[in-house]
């Protein structure tokens, strides 16, 4: 007899991911046996990786990957204070701990990462010290310069702080609709006390300077890239990723740029393109014929995925 299909939904485990010299970052891996590779998520500034329940209830079925989504040092259910780093570079720490442990669990199965924001920066930044860490780049509106850069007196006052008190975070409007479009997603994102809006020197200046490199840096970089902006992002110059795009040095590279989209693609009002964009591009880097993939002709994801906003993971933040 055989045996009864999977159901679709994959309830995700919650794993801790060692990082040498702290503690444990916190994740959630959606998996079943017998991937045929591996997503590792780097979440946005302020964000954690239960956001991004339905793209991996999306992803997993419809292409047979994992996907591992992990909360930074500071986000999230991992440790750490909200929005404090000694240094940026701990970020680029959690992210390959992320790849090694993925590594280790699912050996000789093609690695991608996702970054968005901030988490593009870092995974830049990352696959620049490591090249192999990662088998592709999907980069969704990479923090690689500001929209509208800060006042001169507040930058000067930043870099006092960087050396007098580095460990001081503030606090800003956490503004939705500059995330989404999505009015469920806006009511969402306001109510998950897992997300936060605090930001340290070491943080701004890391991620400001992180972007720097990662445009002078570009064409170094041979990992096969897709590129995923928001014409209409209101807090990243859409600019730096079609440049970072351009300057890229592999041929095997890709950008989709979304008209009206805002900064966040993966929870704006038509993300189901996206997902869509997103298995199209994994689809031959696995190896995978269209037949392969439970993917609709019309290039809209199941039900079960991004039409359903309210599909993330909540949990206890510790502080």
């Amino acid at each position: 007899m055989p045996s009864p299909p999977e159901p679709d939904v994959v309830s995700p485990e919650d794993v801790s991911i060692p990082v040498d010299g702290r503690a444990p970052l916190k994740g959630w891996h959606w998996h079943r046996p017998g991937p045929r590779g591996v997503l590792v998520v780097a979440h946005g500034l302020g964000e954690h990786s239960g956001l991004y329940r339905s793209l991996a209830e999306f992803l997993v079925p419809t292409l047979g990957v994992d996907v591992l989504a992990f909360d930074f040092l500071g986000h999230g259910r991992s440790p750490g204070r909200r929005g404090h780093l000694e240094r940026y570079e701990q970020l680029l720490d959690d992210l390959l701990a992320s790849t090694r442990w993925v590594a280790r669990i699912r050996p000789g199965v093609p690695r991608f990462v996702l970054g968005h924001s901030n988490g593009g920066v870092v995974s830049i930044l990352s696959l620049l010290r490591e090249p192999d860490a990662a088998d592709g780049l999907i980069l969704s509106n990479p923090a690689l310069r500001l929209k509208y850069q800060p006042p001169r007196h507040k930058l000067i006052a930043g870099h006092v702080l960087r050396v007098l008190a580095p460990w001081v975070t503030l606090s800003g409007p956490l503004p939705t609709g500059d995330l989404s479009r999505d009015p469920l997603q806006q009511v969402l994102i306001r109510g998950d006390h897992l997300m936060h809006n605090r930001l340290g020197p070491p943080l701004f200046f890391g991620m400001r300077a992180g972007g720097i490199s990662a445009l002078q840096h570009a064409p170094r970089m041979t990992t096969p890239l897709l590129v995923v902006v928001g014409d209409d992002d209101p807090i990243i110059e859409p600019d730096s990723g079609r440049s970072f795009h351009d300057r890229y040095g592999a041929e095997d590279k890709a950008l989709r740029s979304e008209p009206g989209f805002v900064h966040a693609p993966l929870f704006d009002l038509g993300r189901g393109a996206i997902y869509g964009c997103l298995a199209d591009w994994l689809r031959p880097r696995l190896s995978l014929s269209r037949d392969d993939v439970q993917f609709q002709s019309d290039g809209h994801p199941p039900s079960h995925g991004p039409d359903q906003p309210d599909r993330t993971i909540r949990g206890t933040m510790n502080r």
